[in-house]
């Protein structure tokens, strides 16, 4: 028997196990049809899928087909519509289907909800208090907007926010900093006003508009070269930040911690004096934990958590296996992270490449996050066959509200920095516009760029001709009234 006949055999039985059990269990009496969606690592799907077909419609005496079948990385997702043959539906209770690292329990899909947040576009708007606008402008641009989220709106980095702008001197120089550090310390908190009691104000502010303050929290920055408690404020021992950073090596990877550190210094701009913290790390939990609570009691209801899965992501990369303990346990960690942070009743976002994963434990995260590609703003429209793909394969996994987004950071090669510095201010309209038009089809949030977001460390073409971030109003972008019309529409 060949290999792939016998492998097709293997994957066709433990998938028909899992479905099976779901519709004999959830096909109510009377009801003529059900949905089921089902992912798993296939290899050859086209190929599984179709003995899928035939196996389950003996194994149920009902006419199954395969509605949908959509392959993300390794991972494809399966959704098969079943009907009775008969007026009765099966009540027979299955036993325990067994499972297997690899296929997850299937799940009946359930329409999205839609929160108040999600029933508007959305824009990005790093830090309200930046130039040029300043925080009043800002908000009488909100104001004229009405996004349903401000994503974005504050990047919470490699240390915390200070209480206020009048403490940082004080916490710097206790946390280790000389009296010319500790200076430079304040004059940055100061003018980022990056604190609490100013981030709280821009919180309430734009919660009185009715939209959702959205800051980032960087999970891939813990500084390490002076670093304080989130809640406290006092002084973090830099043996003790040390031990947070990761190191693949602890799961037997050939890595140690100085390769595993460069490696993410390298992919993810980590700057110098900060650490990629271990995610897995119990201290590091909780001192990202204390973060959130800080910003919660600061009036803060939402926090989008940048590169929550990165290190699960490497591990998979370096292993290609998701039995391997690297990977198992960085997205266990990860899981926990947000389950504990929802606990507060706070919402909660990130990157959807989760999805990804065939684990039954999903993350109960509200929203997801995907990119525009950057073949797609170079070629000036989005591609609808794969978006829509790939939202058939987050919704096969959550009913969490799906944004489009631009990604950006320190590299040149990001699809904001490529929108920005490759694209015409008109090529820039008609791209924003095909993204609204897609994201109408697909049922996604669009996220308009407005203002913020790194446009690259060697960017030409600058706001105002000397900020290094986007600004949707600087006369070289030029693209606020078509985000305003595509706001409205």
């Amino acid at each position: 028997m060949r290999r792939e006949t016998l492998l097709a055999i293997i994957i066709t039985a433990l998938v028909t196990a899992s479905l099976v059990a779901v519709i004999t269990t959830r096909l109510p009496r009377g009801t003529r049809t059900t949905t089921v969606t089902i992912t798993s690592t296939l290899t050859k799907p086209k190929t599984i899928t179709s003995t899928l077909v035939s196996t389950m419609s003996t194994a149920l005496t009902r006419t199954v087909s395969v509605t949908a079948v959509t392959t993300m990385t390794e991972v494809t997702t399966i959704t098969a519509t079943v009907t009775q043959t008969s007026t009765s539906a099966s009540t027979t209770t299955p036993s325990t289907a067994s499972t297997t690292p690899t296929v997850t329990t299937a799940t009946t899909v359930k329409p999205p909800t839609t929160p108040y947040w999600a029933s508007r576009p959305a824009v990005m708007y790093e830090n309200l208090y930046s130039p040029p606008e300043g925080f009043e402008k800002a908000l009488s641009i909100l104001s004229e907007l009405r996004p349903g989220v401000v994503w974005y709106s504050r990047m919470i980095t490699g240390f915390p926010p200070v209480p206020n702008a009048t403490s940082a001197y004080a916490i710097g120089r206790e946390a280790g900093l000389s009296d010319a550090q500790a200076r430079k310390f304040a004059a940055w908190v100061h003018s980022e006003r990056y604190d609490l009691e100013d981030i709280g104000r821009a919180a309430k502010a734009v919660e009185e508009l009715g939209a959702l303050y959205c800051p980032c929290i960087l999970m891939q920055n813990l500084r390490v070269s002076f670093n304080y408690d989130p809640l406290t404020f006092r002084p973090i021992p830099k043996s003790e930040l040390e031990s947070m950073a990761l190191d693949y090596s602890k799961w037997g990877l050939p890595y140690d911690r100085n390769e595993t550190q460069e490696y993410f210094r390298e992919k993810a701009g980590i700057p110098a004096g900060a650490v990629f913290p271990d995610i897995t790390n119990e201290a590091y939990q909780e001192y990202l934990i204390r973060k959130v609570k800080a910003l919660k009691e600061a009036g803060v209801k939402c926090v989008w958590l940048d590169m929550l899965f990165a290190q699960a992501n490497i591990a998979y990369a370096i292993t290609h296996d998701y039995n391997h303990p690297a990977v198992k346990e960085a997205y266990e960690a990860a899981v926990k992270v947000v389950k504990v942070i929802k606990a507060m009743g706070m919402t909660v976002g990130t990157w959807a490449n989760w999805v990804i994963y065939p684990y039954s434990d999903a993350p109960p995260v509200d929203f997801v996050t995907k990119t525009v590609s950057r073949e797609e703003v170079m070629e000036g429209s989005v591609n609808l066959t794969e978006w829509r793909k790939v939202v058939s394969t987050i919704r096969g996994r959550t009913n969490a509200t799906i944004l489009a987004v631009f990604d950006f950071g320190p590299s040149d090669n990001t699809p904001l920095a490529i929108f920005s510095q490759q694209l015409t201010p008109e090529q820039q309209a008609e791209f924003l516009k095909s993204v609204g038009e897609a994201c109408k089809e697909l049922g996604v949030v669009p996220v308009y760029p407005l203002h913020g977001g790194c446009m690259g460390r060697d960017a030409q073409k600058l706001s105002y001709g000397k900020y290094l971030y986007y600004d949707a109003l600087a006369p070289e972008f030029r693209t606020y009234e078509t985000i305003k019309e595509l706001m409205s529409g």
